[in-house]
């Protein structure tokens, strides 16, 4: 049976010149236990260049099973190319609320 590898935020969004702190990746195996020490990383992150870039991961058990998993970093150049999603406002219970005052 393969490990287990789990990214913490699998898409990070970052502005240019931000600084690129890694998030957490665990990975675990039934036999095995921890194995986060053997996680191998591949790709880079330039956050003097805004693009899209991928990290991915791999790690592989005593017994040669292997899992894989893949980080998406976002490098944007302004607050409005980072933030282009519009709110959502839910609203919970009846529209309509009245109110007795005396």
């Amino acid at each position: 049976m393969p490990p287990k590898l789990y990214l913490i935020d699998t898409t990070i969004e970052l502005l240019v010149n931000d600084s690129f702190i890694d998030s957490k990746t665990y990975a675990f195996d039934l036999l095995d236990r921890n194995l986060s020490r053997n996680i191998v990383r591949t790709g880079e992150v330039n956050t003097t260049i805004p693009g899209e870039y991928k990290l991915h991961y791999s790690v592989a058990d005593f017994c040669g099973n292997t899992a894989a998993a893949t980080r998406t970093v976002k490098v944007r150049s302004s607050y409005t190319e980072a933030d282009s999603t519009r709110p959502v406002i839910v609203l919970e219970g009846p529209d309509t609320v009245w109110m007795d005052y005396y």
